[in-house]
């Protein structure tokens, strides 16, 4: 693990992308649409325009997930980055930012970054999935996919905060990795939360939603 603040393998500060151009109102607007997304599974979340037009961000990081993770990271968080977003210049942009700690491990992670194609079920059995005593210290998975849009073919989302169900299309994972999240609804409250993001869209996957998928 690096040393927090360490900027060795990094870019020079000079180089960094800025981030939010309006750091308190942008970030209490994605919090409240994260806010939104978790309360309402399923409900596809747009980053507020004026929030996208001036947010500062590392190539490789869509707009809603650079927000998200400007918000959600701070000096008392820890971040996996799965090999896809694992550069130097992304590790330096989100140290300086939000001093986040970048695990070593995966399981050893509050918040975990993958690309669709890396959400595999052997990684995903490392997470950290809570306890009974305190199921909600689980890990959240925030996953980079193709698109997202809503869909009444592709999946069906029901639970908390769903009055009937969703028609959702997540396109990216991989079959098994919907196999893989199906078996774990079983193992309920325990469990993964997950946002998947493609551009400035985004959708949360909380531990209480079963999915189905056609």
């Amino acid at each position: 693990m690096s040393a927090p603040g360490s900027l060795r393998d990094s870019a020079h500060l000079a180089e960094l992308a800025p981030a939010f151009g309006d750091p308190v109102h942008d970030a209490q607007a994605v919090f409240r649409v994260l806010l939104e997304a978790m309360s309402r599974p399923g409900r596809v979340q747009s980053l507020p325009v004026p929030c996208r037009d001036r947010l500062g961000r590392p190539d490789g990081l869509a707009p809603a997930l650079a927000a998200s993770l400007l918000t959600l990271l701070d000096a008392d968080t820890t971040l996996w980055i799965g090999p896809t977003h694992d550069t130097a210049i992304v590790r330096a942009w989100l140290r300086f930012h939000t001093g986040v700690t970048l695990a070593e491990h995966a399981e050893q992670a509050d918040f975990v970054l993958l690309a669709a194609h890396e959400a595999s079920p052997a990684l995903l059995d490392r997470l950290y999935a809570g306890s009974d005593v305190a199921p909600q210290d689980s890990a959240t998975v925030l996953t980079v996919v193709d698109a997202i849009a809503p869909s009444n073919a592709a999946q069906r989302w029901r639970g908390p905060g769903i009055e009937h169900e969703h028609g959702v299309a997540v396109l990216g994972p991989r079959p098994e990795f919907w196999a893989w999240r199906r078996a774990q609804q079983g193992h309920y409250p325990c469990g993964l939360d997950w946002v998947f993001f493609a551009e400035e869209r985004l959708v949360a996957l909380p531990r209480s939603t079963v999915v189905e998928v056609n």
